[in-house]
């Protein structure tokens, strides 16, 4: 083992190794003496002193390895060594391999085995069974009796046997400790990151206990409630409004609040998460300068209107010049016929600008809402009556299968506009045919579900994601505004507008949460 590798632990791990060796002497010591007038085969000459002297090793194995005397390897593996001598010498002076005693090799070769890693526990076990093969050997030898050898051989297959089981027992060990090792500094880095991602956030971040005191906070929060100093630890009560949004929170479940903090005169918003999955362990409140919502609420907007604007410009400018081109050629030709065709073109163009204007001036209905409860079957059913009527069509071109009776939160002249703009297109591309045109109603998991179907060709793939763009149109006379309006006031209500897309026919879909 590497000295890097070697650990505070690897040291107090042989101190309890002495420890055990100590305890074991003391119980072979009172053994010797409570049988040793009954048993003197358990004491023969020699075995007390034996004892003494292997008392006196573990004394001095124990400082050695609490005063680090030498390196790690060295220190255990005279320790080791010691043990296997002791014990095969008491083995011996005890009558051999009968006596029992040869088997508190095991345990020292295990524990050594473990505290060592693997590292040298064969060697160990190799020392430990030619101690015992030599010495029944030997006492064979000497009395004429090899009875004992193949007792002395089954223990050294155990000493080998342990000396593996502990070596992947040790490996196991060493790698569930590598893998530790890593997630646990996996884990400080990570924390680390959150620390640092918090303190640089801009909204404010209060980690709040389950009995309403602030458990961590960001700086941001300090600077956002008007507070100079560390508030971890303390209780929320000190901030009335906190506690009030807290506790509808945990009440009704509103997650997200907009409340004036007194000590830093701002308007703050505030949403709140549970910090496990219930409302009772603890929350993570999020606090927001509204200001700052508000300013990039205006820059998305004053973007999109830089965008809508030049769109708008754009699509001006060509009928614009038309009527000036034909104005032009009016005060230059006398003939009839080219006359009336350019005061046709004009007219056509007069009209084009209108249709924009007026398309234009639908947006500005986006804010300007008010939701009412719509029974969408019923409504539905009135508006296929009233837009077959306007547009002269045939009614049988409409199919309205049953659905369920669902009322949905929605301003009725915005789901008036948005149905008027989709079933304008879809009698452009259907085949004008009886149940060209279907109107599905339906929910699904608390959403509803408003799906608008018509025979005509699938919209190709490299188009679908230009739809709901401003002023993308497939027609010459279109002004390209219609889904787009709609996806707006469909927005403006909480609802989505999506294409569905499949094999045969055009399908849009609104949706929405049922209770707003």
């Amino acid at each position: 083992m590497s000295s890097a590798a070697i650990t505070p632990g690897h040291w107090r791990s042989l101190g309890y190794f002495s420890l055990y060796r100590l305890l074991i002497i003391a119980i072979l010591a009172m053994m010797a003496s409570a049988l040793s007038a009954n048993s003197p085969r358990l004491a023969p000459p020699g075995y007390l002193g034996s004892l003494l002297g292997y008392a006196l090793f573990a004394v001095a194995a124990g400082l050695a390895a609490r005063q680090r005397l030498a390196r790690f390897e060295y220190v255990l593996t005279g320790q080791v060594l010691g043990d296997i001598f002791f014990i095969g010498l008491l083995t011996w002076l005890a009558g051999g391999m009968r006596s029992g005693l040869g088997m508190l090799l095991l345990p020292y070769l295990a524990a050594a085995a473990l505290i060592s890693r693997g590292r040298m526990s064969f060697f160990y076990a190799s020392i430990a069974s030619l101690v015992l093969l030599s010495g029944e050997t030997l006492r064979g030898m000497m009395t004429d009796s090899m009875d004992s050898l193949a007792q002395a051989a089954m223990l050294s297959v155990a000493c080998f046997a342990v000396a593996w089981l502990a070596h992947r027992l040790a490996v196991y060990a060493r790698e569930k400790e590598l893998l530790a090792e890593v997630r646990a500094t996996a884990l400080a880095k990570q924390e680390d990151i959150n620390r640092l991602i918090i303190r640089d956030m801009h909204d404010g971040v209060l980690v709040v206990g389950a009995e309403g005191q602030v458990l961590s906070h960001n700086q941001q929060a300090l600077r956002l409630l008007g507070v100079p100093d560390s508030i971890s630890g303390r209780p929320l009560e000190e901030w009335p409004f906190l506690v009030e949004a807290l506790q509808r929170w945990r009440e009704f479940g509103t997650t997200e609040a907009t409340v004036s903090v007194p000590a830093s005169e701002l308007l703050v918003s505030l949403r709140i998460k549970p910090l496990t999955g219930d409302r009772v362990s603890g929350a993570l409140i999020y606090v927001q300068d509204t200001r700052e919502q508000q300013h990039l609420a205006q820059q998305m907007k004053l973007a999109a209107l830089g965008r809508l604007t030049a769109n708008i410009a754009h699509e001006i400018r060509n009928p614009l010049s038309a009527i000036g081109h034909a104005n032009e050629l009016l005060s230059e030709d006398n003939d009839e016929a080219t006359r009336h065709r350019l005061h046709r073109i004009v007219s056509d163009n007069v009209f084009r600008l209108e249709r924009i204007v007026q398309d234009v001036l639908q947006l500005n209905r986006r804010d300007r809402m008010k939701p009412d409860p719509v029974v969408l079957d019923r409504f539905v059913a009135e508006f296929v009556q009233q837009f077959v009527q306007v547009e002269g069509i045939a009614a049988d071109w409409f199919a309205c299968p049953p659905g369920e009776a669902l009322t949905v939160p929605f301003d009725r002249e915005h789901l008036h506009q948005i149905l008027w703009n989709l079933c304008r297109n879809a009698i452009r591309y259907c085949t004008q045919q009886p149940g060209c045109i279907q109107l599905k109603i339906g929910q699904v998991d608390g959403v509803w579900r408003l799906a608008l179907w018509n025979d005509g060709p699938p919209i190709p793939p490299e188009l679908q994601s230009q739809l709901f763009e401003p002023f993308f149109t497939t027609r010459s006379t279109g002004t390209g505004l219609g889904l787009y309006i709609a996806r707006e006031l469909c927005a403006a209500n909480g609802a989505t507008l999506r294409y569905v897309a499949a094999e045969q026919g055009v399908t849009f879909e609104l949706s929405g949460p049922t209770h707003g």
